[in-house]
């Protein structure tokens, strides 16, 4: 039997799991495998009748918005068809850094598992970064940090049809 996305989160749920689900922007490497390592998190909802630019805008001119770097690629552990999600997933072209480095762009869901938070012994890093993501005629200024263990560990991505 294949586990499928619904099929995990029945399985969590049941399991008594402390599951957190959040939309929003995602941001990874062009040059990355099928399945991204990393990717840059930017929780977001997408607003009735919004358009993916009227999103960016709107989220990344606040000044508090933060962008997070999440380990992504361990999806695949509990989502084993995550790399066929991602390729078919629609995405904007976009670059990021002073080396104007090519990411894609795009929009989706991702669920989260809260209940065990990691080691509270070990310090989280949570220093801030800016620098800039650069999309269509677009610079904006974002703030980069590595994604809070509190938060969770990332377990299903639904991919979210912009158009």
């Amino acid at each position: 039997m294949t586990i499928t996305a619904s099929l995990y989160l029945q399985f969590a749920n049941a399991q008594g799991r402390d599951l957190n689900t959040k939309d929003g922007i995602i941001i990874y490497s062009t040059d990355s495998e099928e399945i991204p390592m990393y990717i840059m998190f930017i929780p977001a909802n997408l607003e009735k009748n919004e358009s993916f630019n009227d999103l960016l805008s709107r989220t990344l001119s606040k000044k508090e918005t933060l962008t997070y770097i999440v380990f992504f690629q361990a999806i695949r552990w509990t989502q084993p068809d995550i790399g066929t999600i991602m390729s078919s997933i629609n995405f904007e072209n976009g670059n990021y850094g002073t080396l104007h480095k090519s990411v894609k762009v795009s929009y989706g869901r991702i669920t989260f598992d809260k209940t065990y938070p990691g080691d509270p012994e070990i310090e989280e890093d949570t220093t801030i970064t800016q620098t800039k993501l650069y999309y269509k005629d677009f610079e904006f200024s974002i703030n980069v940090t590595e994604w809070p263990r509190l938060m969770g560990v990332p377990k299903v991505f639904e991919r979210t049809d912009l158009y």
